[in-house]
């Protein structure tokens, strides 16, 4: 299957669109049915998959510890087992030094003392996991009225606060190596295994190199295991690049589809990450040893936090897909040869010239496409972290709005000791009555609001579940200055199908993805569709993905709370956005347009949107681009609908809206000019010979 622009015509210049007589037409339609299979792929698998494994997570099999020996240990463990059945995997260990060294090797999530009432924990293996484990062993310590103390033996830094940086670092590696491969396998289907290798280790000492600079010297996130971090970056890099290189060669173009199922739609849920294995569906923690970034991402963990405790296993599962790499490319070396006037796959987007007769002029031609197909991975090495670190490796409030319930002087007193302790991190002010707090609370004019008089604590944590931490932390740390006790009432709470609160998240990415990799296969793969073609395709592909993605969120996994209509409009919605603002560009500037909307709709709509970490705990960057990107007011919007029955839901509406004619605008334009005959950037070969995002354009699809 090509899902790439056609092949140069005899004239060695590429059909111009709008040009094909009627007669092409049944070939058009199913070059444009063949192309749709990549949309259609990620609009079904991705939130699938996501969906399945992250949606409700619950521990299994968890391993955790009672320390100690004695018949009153054994009972404990015993009382444990039965208690806890299939959630947690209860033993013993003899002392509090084994237990230490089983957290430093992740063999165990947790150890109790039943001596001491101290569990000990490693928050920096999975903080989610920490808390779980902690939960049962509370519960143990209150049966015996004991309080229980809390011992991490290997905590999160306050510079990675959710322990998810390691995540971007090895996507960046990931998409690194895959794009690499992917990019000069377009742009050069000729080059030789040997320098495709070179190109390759060159692409994973910068997958290495950039990332590190960003976490490292940017913001500051880690400070130290350096060299093996490096290292462990460009083997993944590497790992992935001829794994993907190989499977090009052999397969072609299809192998996309392979290389990213099994490295980000299985390999990112399965690696642990984000949720623990342990905490995941029986099926990905089963995958988890199998895959290469579960390997990846892992083994990150072990290098930077663990001193490389234990990383053996995913040194050897990155090692076997390595030679699953170094075995497709030499199995791509038994394909017989293309007869001449073959079509080749990957022609049609930088062939669009015939090559120079002179020799000097084809070497220069080709150093130069080299380095502009290069672009894409560097850009994303760039941006991917710096992005998405920069909203969520230390989560700090920013101006949260909180309020004080109440009248009188009592009440003043406490806003005044909040102000002055907090600065800038909360804006506090005053209700006069419990009710009028909710209602704001309700509206999103309020993260919080606390009653000294009574101790009623309220929040929302659909509206963010950091943001509803931090508003307990700072109102139960007051309380406990006056001797109050905290009661805490969810104004507007997450299902229980849904206690992350991410389920929107991943429908409205599929949906976004949907409306993107169709105007970029229209554009690029259909070459003679007209304007109207497009548009009408990316409209229809927006109501399949509004679809598809509300029978996730509403029937299969319950995430829509009894608003799949207002839910369904809004996905379309972002879909629609996403494909006119994507396609318009790629008719007035050609396949640099790629680059624009990953950037816009993606590595900054996404963090900005406020779903991933509240606005209010990121920095003031975020809430700043949340009010003029299109898919971070869409997907606020859809949180707004599915929990907050659409409150301030006009703006969101008002930004897509204006992006949307902002995407017919651009295809209004490029219309015009291919009217009056200016050069097509999709077509205009000294364009796309000097455009690096040529190339990136046949990346994406």
């Amino acid at each position: 299957m090509s899902v790439l622009a056609s092949p140069p015509t005899a004239s060695g210049s590429a059909a111009a669109p709008e040009a094909s007589s009627g007669g092409d037409r049944p070939a058009r339609w199913k070059a444009l049915v063949g192309v749709l299979i990549l949309p259609l792929f990620f609009l079904v698998a991705l939130p699938a998959v996501y969906l399945g494994a992250l949606h409700q997570p619950a521990p299994h099999d968890m391993r955790v510890a009672v320390i100690g020996s004695g018949t009153q240990v054994e009972t404990l463990t015993s009382a444990l087992t039965a208690q806890a059945r299939d959630s947690f995997d209860v033993e013993t260990v003899a002392t509090v030094a084994e237990a230490r060294a089983a957290l430093r090797h992740l063999e165990i999530r947790a150890a109790y003392d039943p001596s001491t009432a101290t569990v000990y924990v490693a928050g920096a293996g999975s903080a989610a996991a920490a808390n779980t484990a902690e939960q049962l062993f509370t519960t143990v310590a209150a049966q015996s009225d004991r309080t229980l103390t809390v011992s991490d033996v290997v905590p999160l830094p306050a510079s990675d606060r959710l322990g998810v940086s390691l995540i971007f670092l090895g996507l960046a590696a990931v998409v690194a190596g895959f794009l690499t491969a992917t990019v000069l396998n377009v742009a050069l289907p000729g080059l030789s295994i040997r320098r495709e290798l070179g190109y390759l280790a060159g692409a994973a000492v910068a997958a290495a190199v950039i990332p590190m600079f960003t976490a490292y010297c940017v913001y500051g996130v880690f400070n130290g295991a350096i060299l093996g971090t490096g290292a462990f970056l460009a083997a993944v890099a590497f790992v992935t690049g001829v794994f993907h290189a190989g499977g090009l060669r052999l397969i072609g173009p299809a192998m996309v589809m392979v290389t990213v199922f099994f490295t980000v739609i299985l390999g990112v849920p399965a690696s642990g990450a984000a949720v623990p294995q342990d905490m995941l569906p029986a099926f990905f923690d089963w995958l988890h040893p199998l895959l290469s970034t579960p390997a990846a991402l892992d083994g990150l963990r072990r290098v930077l936090y663990f001193d490389g405790a234990g990383i053996g296993r995913d040194v050897v599962t990155l090692a076997m897909w390595a030679l699953i790499g170094f075995g497709l490319l030499a199995l791509s070396t038994l394909k017989a040869p293309k007869p001449d006037g073959a079509a080749n796959p990957f022609a049609g987007v930088l062939d669009a010239d015939s090559a120079p007769s002179d020799p000097a002029a084809a070497k220069l031609r080709q150093r130069r496409t080299t380095a502009g197909v290069l672009v894409m991975p560097l850009f994303f090495l760039i941006v991917l972290p710096l992005s998405f670190l920069g909203a969520l490796h230390s989560p700090t409030p920013y101006h949260l709005k909180v309020a004080v319930i109440g009248t009188g002087t009592p009440v003043d007193s406490v806003i005044e000791a909040i102000e002055a302790q907090a600065g800038d991190a909360l804006d506090v002010s005053r209700v006069d009555t419990a009710a009028e707090a909710q209602r704001k609370i309700a509206d999103l004019d309020l993260r919080g609001a606390y009653d000294p008089m009574t101790g009623d604590l309220y929040v929302a944590s659909a509206g963010g579940t950091q943001a509803s931490a931090t508003v307990t932390t700072v109102f139960t740390t007051v309380a406990e200055a006056s001797g109050t006790a905290v009661t805490t009432h969810d104004v507007v709470s997450l299902p229980d199908t849904d206690p992350l609160g991410t389920s929107l998240l991943y429908v409205g990415i599929g949906a976004i993805l949907a409306g993107f990799i169709t105007a970029i296969v229209v554009s690029i793969g259909v070459p003679g569709l007209g304007t109207g073609g497009k548009i009408a395709t990316v409209v229809v592909m927006s109501a399949v993905a509004a679809g598809v993605e509300t029978l996730y969120g509403w029937a299969l996994f319950d995430a829509f709370d009894g608003q799949a209509g207002p839910a369904a409009l809004m996905l379309f919605g972002l879909a629609l956005v996403s494909g006119l603002l994507t396609v318009g560009g790629m008719r007035v500037i050609g396949p640099a347009m790629v680059l624009v909307s990953i950037l816009v709709l993606i590595l900054l709509g996404v963090p900005a949107s406020g779903l991933v970490v509240p606005l209010d705990l990121t920095s003031p960057f975020y809430g700043v681009v949340h009010n003029v990107l299109p898919t971070a007011s869409g997907l606020d919007g859809l949180r707004r609908i599915v929990y907050f029955d659409g409150h301030g839901l006009g703006g969101d509406v008002l930004t897509m809206a204006l992006w949307a004619l902002g995407g017919l605008a651009l295809l209004a334009l490029g219309h015009w000019r291919h009217a009056r005959k200016a050069p097509d950037p999709m077509h205009d070969p000294e364009l796309l010979d000097d455009t690096a995002a040529a190339a990136a354009a046949a990346a994406a699809v």
